[in-house]
């Protein structure tokens, strides 16, 4: 599976589930006061819960561990820009620096 099914496929699950549960819990585990813990207590589930993350690629992994949402997308679109699917000066990571702007993204 390419980087730019597993990414698609990711947020498809990501955002049903939101909208299937509630969309205000969702926003304040990401942007909320105590969201700087949100990586820990995710690794600490994990930990807790191997079964839950075992079966996952790589990838995959990368995305689910990380507490940030910004950053939960950066090994994922590091590989879509080598995979030809997005341009860089257009993507997230651009020269190793975070960049809003996503502009021209797709090819």
């Amino acid at each position: 599976m390419k980087a730019i099914e597993v990414y698609e496929t990711v947020y498809k699950i990501f955002l049903q589930n939101i909208l299937l549960n509630n969309l205000k819990y969702s926003i304040l585990y990401f942007f909320g006061k105590y969201s700087y813990k949100l990586e820990n207590i995710i690794k600490k589930y994990y930990e807790i819960f191997p079964d839950e993350i075992e079966g996952h690629i790589d990838l995959t992994k990368a995305m689910l561990i990380q507490g940030n949402i910004y950053d939960r997308d950066l090994p994922i679109i590091n590989k879509m820009v080598k995979e030809g699917n997005i341009k860089r000066r257009g993507s997230k990571v651009y020269n190793g620096n975070y960049n809003k702007s996503s502009s021209k993204l797709f090819k």
